[in-house]
């Protein structure tokens, strides 16, 4: 059985597919990868996303190893964030697609 938050991932980037198209996918974590990369990747209309799920209502925070490699994706032009819902990953998506259209 998944845990919640594997869950949650595969609901979100099932849902980001449905909504917006494009490339979505979920990166599993193991030994000889780098550390602290975001759960789902994303690439629509040539805009790069990248998120970190986290459970809702949660103390769960983004280590800072994950908020480096978040800013790292920000500073190279891409979008990304910590999310715990499709609703924040759409806003964040929402607001690129805003700003260039």
């Amino acid at each position: 059985m998944k845990k919640p938050e594997s869950r949650l991932q595969h609901s979100i980037r099932l849902r980001l597919q449905a909504t917006y198209g494009g490339w979505w996918r979920k990166i599993w974590g193991g030994p000889f990868q780098v550390g602290g990369l975001p759960d789902l990747f994303g690439l629509v209309d040539g805009f790069f996303f990248a998120f970190e799920v986290k459970i809702p209502g949660r103390e769960h925070k983004a280590s800072a190893l994950q908020e480096k490699e978040l800013a790292e994706i920000q500073k190279s032009g891409g979008y990304s964030g910590v999310i715990t819902s499709f609703a924040e990953a759409a806003e964040v998506i929402e607001a690129v697609f805003g700003a260039v259209g």
